[in-house]
C-alpha cells in the first residue's frame, strides 16, 4: 500500500471511530471523510 493511502485509510478510521462514538448509527460518510480532510471520493 502506498504511504499517502495508508495515512488517509488510518485518518479515516480514526475519525470514523469517533464520530460514531459521539453520533452513533447518525454519523455519515461525508462528516467522516470531512473530518478526516479528505474528499468523499476518497472514502
Amino acid at each position: 500500500m502506498r504511504a499517502d493511502a495508508r495515512r488517509n485509510r488510518e485518518r479515516l478510521l480514526a475519525e470514523a471511530a469517533a464520530l460514531f462514538s459521539e453520533r452513533g448509527t447518525e454519523a455519515s460518510l461525508e462528516d467522516i471523510a470531512r473530518r478526516a480532510g479528505l474528499a468523499i471520493g476518497t472514502l
